[in-house]
């Protein structure tokens, strides 16, 4: 199968295009056609080695978390899926996998595609809308009518944050740049806050929930905004809050928590009925084939994408290989 390949970390220029094995299916294993991916920041952190730590000396041959395609194959414990379904989802953190042809998934890490979605709009959800919903639902236990904060508004987990928080009926404060406050409110953030000229922790007060989509804010200071009963909730934790996060939480309100995105059938199905309630879409800001993906990661790294950039992976490599 055709896939886009790194052999070292390194910059984006790493990326070669070649063919490696397609991969075998287990007992509870769907081998997926990808039609198309998407980049995320942990896959230019992979690339570029500053997740040495837990991705080890030598990095995942095959990047890409998100998957959108048809199920080729399915393992003979699969009942609920068969070929040519259409399905997205995503892969276990780190492992990467989807800039590829196919891609070997557990049954437990996908979903139908919504009729309403093409290929690439489903495959610019799984990662950032889920830790989006996993980030609100989860973590921060949101409720119906709550005040929630959403720093990095117009990014990709916090475009899917404001859609989310929307449709339990919440009070949304966007903070963004300048030039995409139109952009959150049409998403439906109730005030804006442009984070170049407003200080937050002057503005606001008594919020159920801060979520710092971006990763660029502190605890110590988002606190300051919330309720007693709070909670602050980072994509990017700082090493003081890994370390002293759950003392903290013992001691005091309001709660620090950090989401760590995880693949979930379960929360695809729900994120799926937002989108047939047409009370969430996802928004793409540019799309790059295959043999595009060094400029895709470089436009990523510039951390001014409003929405996901997505890859299609050319219909021209799907080479009968397998």
């Amino acid at each position: 199968m055709h896939a886009a390949l790194i052999r070292s970390y390194g910059p984006p220029e790493q990326f070669v295009l070649g063919d490696i094995p397609t991969p075998e299916v287990d007992a509870d294993g769907i081998l997926v056609h990808v039609h198309a991916s998407s980049v995320n920041p942990i896959d230019w952190k992979i690339r570029s080695g500053q997740l040495k730590l837990f991705t080890g000396r030598t990095p995942p041959a095959v990047l890409g978390q998100d998957f959108a395609g048809v199920v080729e194959r399915v393992g003979t414990a699969v009942k609920d899926y068969a070929p040519g379904m259409r399905v997205y989802g995503m892969t276990d953190p780190l492992k990467g996998g989807c800039y590829a042809q196919f891609v070997r998934v557990k049954r437990n890490h996908l979903a139908l595609i919504p009729d309403e979605l093409s290929f690439a709009q489903a495959a610019a959800i799984p990662l950032a809308t889920l830790t989006a919903y996993q980030g609100l639902m989860n973590c921060a236990q949101l409720r119906a009518g709550a005040r929630v904060v959403i720093n990095g508004a117009s990014g990709a987990v916090g475009l899917s944050a404001v859609q989310i928080a929307k449709a339990k009926q919440c009070h949304i404060v966007g903070i963004c740049s300048g030039r995409n406050m139109e952009f959150v409110r049409g998403l439906g953030a109730d005030e804006v806050l442009d984070y170049t000229r407003t200080n937050y922790a002057t503005h606001l007060s008594d919020q159920d929930v801060f979520f710092d989509c971006a990763g660029t804010e502190s605890f110590a200071k988002a606190r300051g905004v919330l309720k007693k009963s709070g909670f602050f909730v980072t994509t990017e934790p700082s090493a003081s809050l890994l370390i002293f996060g759950p003392l903290l939480n013992a001691l005091r309100t309001p709660k620090a928590v950090v989401v760590a995105v995880k693949a979930n059938a379960a929360d695809l199905r729900s994120i799926n009925e937002l989108i047939t309630q047409r009370r969430l879409k996802p928004v793409i800001a540019q799309s790059y084939s295959l043999e595009q993906i060094a400029a895709a990661h470089k436009q990523s790294e510039t951390r001014r994408v409003t929405g996901k950039l997505v890859i299609e992976i050319e219909s021209n490599h799907c080479r009968s290989d397998r």
